[in-house]
């Protein structure tokens, strides 16, 4: 949680913590904390042989590999694993990836279906607590970042 915070506050990010009940998934967290899961920007990290991407899609939507490898211009893309999760993202708990992959030295992959929103909300870290961050500011942090549809 440190990490996002610490990041947020370099970009002069203006944000809002919001606790909520333990949730396991992106859908139950919506639910919890009262926010439309398609605001909700959830981070699945995936790996080749080469890289690392985070791919960052609405709560409401799964990620499609296919569409996110032929952006990438690779072959083949897995899921990647818990242990690298934790080691990529040492103060998160795992299934609780921040959706801001610089945060923590990786590339991100964004959908498209995330542009415009007034507020977007993030995990900070954990499954108890999301990040509010205004739409523009949202889309400022992850300006470097690829933009297209990734998702189903």
């Amino acid at each position: 949680m440190h990490t996002i915070t610490n990041y947020l506050g370099q970009h002069q990010v203006c944000f809002e913590m919001l606790t909520h009940r333990h949730t396991l998934t992106s859908r139950q967290t919506a639910r919890e904390a009262h926010v439309p899961d398609q605001r909700i920007a959830k981070g699945v990290l995936f790996c080749d042989d080469q890289r690392y991407v985070l791919a960052v899609v609405p709560a409401s939507r799964r990620v499609d590999a296919g569409r996110l490898a032929q952006m990438l211009g690779c072959r083949e893309l897995s899921l990647a694993g818990e242990d690298e999760l934790v080691q990529l993202f040492p103060d998160c708990e795992v299934g609780a990836v921040p959706a801001l992959g610089d945060a923590y030295g990786v590339s991100s992959v964004v959908d498209a279906a995330l542009r415009g929103e007034a507020d977007v909300y993030l995990e900070a870290g954990d499954h108890q607590h999301l990040v509010r961050v205004p739409g523009n500011a949202f889309e400022r942090l992850l300006s470097d970042a690829s933009w297209g549809e990734i998702s189903a």
